[in-house]
């Protein structure tokens, strides 16, 4: 097995681990050479700008005070929306490689706060059991590696869940 391949699959199991431990996540992007993420979450109804000026203030400011506390240099995220019929879909974009599941369940709180059951998720937070000795999500990142190898082909990895099933593909 080349070298490459073995570490594509680190990140293609990353990005299952996420979308498995947080299904109000309605998509993944992950570019492995800017090693950014773009995480995608699907809200009923058309959201209005006031809202969402106050979630992108609230992101803000949590996510600072996070990394103040944490003494780790200050996540950057961007916050974009679309509309799609009766639909809005909400984009954080993240840029760094040392993104911890910590942030990202700040996020999807925040997010769940904001918009509480207009929030699609396949399966709400509390049917999900999860083992009680799986790992945490430090322990599962930090089996990745953060750089990918220079042979690698995969640049861009797209994923996304439907009826209990990960699917991901390379862009």
């Amino acid at each position: 097995m080349q070298k490459g391949c073995l570490d594509d699959s680190y990140h293609v199991n990353m990005i299952i681990n996420l979308l498995m431990r947080f299904p109000e996540i309605f998509t993944v992007t992950y570019n492995l050479a800017a090693s950014s993420y773009c995480l995608s979450y699907m809200i009923k109804g058309k959201v209005n700008q006031e809202c969402y000026s106050e979630l992108r203030r609230r992101l803000k400011e949590n996510l600072e005070a996070y990394c103040y506390f944490k003494k780790k240099e200050s996540c950057k995220i961007r916050l974009e929306k679309k509309h799609y019929g009766g639909f809005t879909q909400l984009e954080v974009k993240l840029a760094g490689e040392n993104l911890t599941g910590e942030e990202i369940s700040l996020i999807t709180r925040l997010i769940n706060d904001a918009y509480g059951h207009n929030l699609i998720s396949e399966l709400r937070p509390e049917d999900v059991e999860l083992d009680e000795e799986a790992a945490t999500w430090e322990e599962m990142m930090s089996l990745f590696p953060s750089k990918r190898d220079a042979g690698s082909e995969v640049n861009r990895l797209f994923a996304f869940r439907e009826a209990g099933k990960v699917y991901v593909y390379d862009q």
